[in-house]
């Protein structure tokens, strides 16, 4: 196991620790997942999110803003309003009400022109690494946009991670091979979720044997394993 995969292994171990430990957060079903995903969930603004915010009887205020690390946006006449973790309507009143001072009639409308959201894949993949979110992802979309399963990968048995309001979070055990086969319904992933693939059991064993016993016995050991 390389430095990357044995630390975000110990964070995956860390947020399962405290996600479980709570009541009514044990691993979560698909179900539950389908209720909380896609559709179902207004999109909230995020760092990097590029804003269009057009005035219709004041078009000279028109400008496009990004969202930036510290969850606000710089607006002409306003300075700076608070932005990330509200929805783009949430915003559009906020702005609207702000500049009721500087405006006789302020009419806005607030436009998401490009995500910055990402999920995070890791595991068993050939391609560990960040991927778009740019509004629609499923759990296996997420998985072959980083390159795909590993051989060793154990799709049955898919951990996906969601963090909460706050600090909380949550954990689901996906079953993306009865996906592949056209027996489960893939799951809509949220902007921030996490998905690790574990290794499957004879890969593990492989790994011992490898690391415990070829390594350690000086000679031959060629036993096919069963």
């Amino acid at each position: 196991m390389n430095r990357v995969s044995r630390d975000f292994s110990l964070v995956l171990m860390a947020f399962l620790s405290v996600s479980c430990s709570a009541p009514n957060t044990a691993f979560k079903t698909s179900a539950d997942l389908s209720l909380m995903s896609g559709s179902n969930r207004e999109y909230r603004l995020q760092v990097g999110d590029e804003i269009q915010l057009k005035f219709y009887l004041s078009p000279e205020l028109n400008q496009d803003v990004i969202v930036r690390p510290d969850g606000r946006i710089s607006l002409q006449l306003l300075d700076d309003v608070a932005a990330v973790g509200l929805t783009p309507l949430e915003l559009d009143r906020v702005v609207t009400e702000g500049y009721r001072t500087e405006l006789r009639d302020p009419q806005i409308t607030v436009i998401l022109k490009k995500l910055a959201a990402k999920v995070y894949v890791g595991g068993e993949v050939r391609q560990p690494r960040f991927v778009e979110h740019s509004g629609s992802l499923t759990a296996l979309q997420a998985v072959f946009e980083a390159g795909g399963f590993m051989d060793t990968a154990e799709p049955s048995s898919v951990i996906l991670l969601r963090r909460l309001n706050g600090d909380k979070g949550m954990a689901a055990k996906l079953d993306l091979k009865k996906v592949m086969n056209a027996e489960a319904e893939d799951i809509a992933l949220m902007p921030s979720d996490t998905i690790f693939i574990p290794k499957s059991t004879i890969a593990e064993v492989n790994l011992f044997v490898e690391q415990y016993i070829t390594k350690l016995i000086p000679i031959p050991f060629n036993v096919p394993l069963q």
